[in-house]
């Protein structure tokens, strides 16, 4: 009974979020996109799906083709189906971090990133999916439950997996885990990574498949272009290191929602382009080396009990090496904003950082601090360095000496 009234306000807050989303979103929003790449292609016109668009369809193409139930109902109803799937999912992996942990009040993990989790709602987005089906294919790879998943569910899991990691690439390196870390059941070894080379495959071949492997290519050269052209956004809601050396350090005039149309210039010419490029790609570089390094060195090197942790790490850490980071895509904080609570809890300075971290992450709203601070932060690309303080509490907790699992 305790655990059901812990998930009732987590339940009550993705209601708000479904609602919001209902009344406010849908239209010229992700989902939106999304519906009218399909619908191009019940049109028979595939290769319209990068040029004509309510925005920019920037997802792999058969994407295109894997979202088609959606476009077949309405826009309000497929929308309200849509987060509904996003937030049974999303409950479905907080419990299995309450049970894992032995800690009911993870709960109400949900309330840590509530601002970008209600934003990933209300525009439809495909982030916080990503994020609970990596979640949960990593967890029951690397523990033993009493009730381990079978082979078969391993195999199903890491097929979803492996279809949204091509559809958004960030995850995709994640896709390593089943062949670099061992895991309690070879079976469900061998059929993780069956899952994933067959829907690496499908999504991969799905377009070729469907209009022939020229159109098919051509379609590829054109999501490729569809990527690189999208450029360097320099405006406030692309919360990457890349937009915070371009806001902060090139003097260029800064777009803000907050500001209006009228762009503002903080006159700070310290860095140059290919500068920023340079700082950029060795950022994304560093990163990806920790990512390669977190999979190589595997869970258990940090202890058995420690791997919930290395999950998360994984999971949070895989939207940092991008150039473009929006707001919503700070769902991917909640497994390390949520597991570094119970070590921060424990020194002063810790906790000091942990709430500091929350307070950039959700209490920086124009309506909360002002126009004025707001803007600062975000063109400093406060969400980041809040992601990044979770980041490192989990990393500390991980390596910790008083680590009971060490």
């Amino acid at each position: 009974m305790k655990k059901i009234a812990l998930f009732l306000p987590s339940l009550i807050l993705c209601v708000i979020g479904v609602w919001i989303a209902q009344t406010r979103g849908g239209a010229g929003r992700d989902f939106e996109v999304f519906r009218y790449a399909t619908e191009l292609i019940s049109q028979n016109k595939p290769t319209w799906i990068y040029s004509h668009s309510p925005d920019r369809f920037l997802y792999a193409p058969a994407f295109a083709w894997i979202f088609f139930p959606f476009s077949a109902l309405s826009l309000k109803l497929g929308l309200l189906l849509w987060n509904v799937l996003k937030v049974g999912v999303l409950l479905a992996l907080c419990h299995k971090w309450a049970t894992l942990e032995k800690s009911p009040w993870l709960a109400l993990a949900p309330f840590v990133i509530a601002r970008p989790l209600l934003i990933d709602l209300q525009y439809g987005q495909i982030n916080l999916l990503i994020l609970c089906v990596t979640s949960l294919a990593l967890l029951d790879f690397t523990h033993a439950p009493k009730r381990p998943a079978s082979p078969r569910q391993a195999f199903w899991i890491w097929f979803a997996t492996s279809l949204l990691a091509i559809s958004k690439l960030y995850t995709l390196p994640l896709l390593l885990v089943p062949f670099c870390v061992s895991t309690h059941s070879e079976k469900k070894k061998t059929a993780s990574r069956l899952g994933i080379l067959i829907g690496v495959f499908i999504a991969l071949a799905l377009p070729l498949l469907a209009m022939g492997i020229r159109p098919g290519a051509f379609l590829y050269a054109d999501w490729l272009q569809a990527l690189s052209s999208r450029g360097l956004p320099d405006e406030t809601h692309n919360q990457s290191f890349t937009g915070f050396l371009i806001r902060i350090f090139t003097g260029i005039p800064i777009r803000a929602h907050v500001l209006g149309p009228i762009p503002r210039s903080l006159n700070l010419h310290w860095l140059t382009s290919i500068q920023v490029e340079f700082f950029s790609l060795a950022w994304s570089l560093f990163f990806v080396g920790i990512i390669i390094s977190l999979i190589i060195r595997g869970p258990l090197n940090f202890g058995q009990k420690s791997s919930t942790r290395w999950c998360a790490l994984l999971c949070s850490l895989s939207i940092i090496p991008s150039h473009l980071v929006w707001k919503p895509y700070f769902v991917f904080a909640l497994p390390i904003a949520a597991l570094s609570f119970d070590h921060a809890r424990k020194s002063a300075a810790a906790m000091t950082a942990w709430v500091l971290a929350f307070v950039l992450m959700n209490l920086t709203t124009f309506d909360l601090i002002g126009v004025s601070a707001c803007f600062w932060i975000e063109a400093a690309s406060g969400l980041l360095w809040a992601h990044l303080i979770w980041g490192g509490l989990t990393f500390a907790q991980m390596n910790s000496k008083d680590n009971p699992s060490r």
